[in-house]
């Protein structure tokens, strides 16, 4: 009888929330995708990364007005030693001048932390460790 219970209950919840339209939560895929999209289009409030990164090794510029970003996850374990790549790539997106990488001015956008919520750096975070 409990069994059958709590199947009900379990099922009056997903139903309620199916008919209430409450989002599920996105796959690990979808908020990759979501932060592919932040990166090369921005938000109204945000201009792209791509607009100064370069994200591949097909792809080349007279001028490079930021670091490469092909191999960054390898690269930011190494950035700051008492910082994962995760965190480091967060600190770098939220606080740009904390951290410069030789050979460029801090000419990033300073205002990424502003602008964009917690859900959108994690995004973005998770597309750059796929570069």
């Amino acid at each position: 009888m409990r069994i059958l219970i709590c199947f009900m209950v379990v099922l009056c919840v997903v139903i309620g929330c199916h008919l209430l339209n409450i989002p599920s939560l996105p796959t690990h895929n979808q908020q990759i995708d979501h932060g592919k999209q932040l990166f090369y289009e921005g938000t109204e409030t945000v201009p792209a990364c791509s607009g100064c990164h370069i994200s591949s090794n097909s792809e080349h510029r007279l001028y490079i007005a930021a670091p490469k970003l092909v191999g960054i996850g390898s690269r930011a374990n190494h950035r700051q030693p008492q910082m994962s790549a995760t965190d480091y790539l967060h600190e770098s997106i939220v606080y740009p001048d904390a951290y410069l990488v030789d050979g460029f001015p801090n000419s990033m956008f300073p205002d990424y932390g502003l602008h964009l919520n917690e859900y959108d750096i994690q995004s973005l975070i998770l597309y750059l460790l796929t570069l």
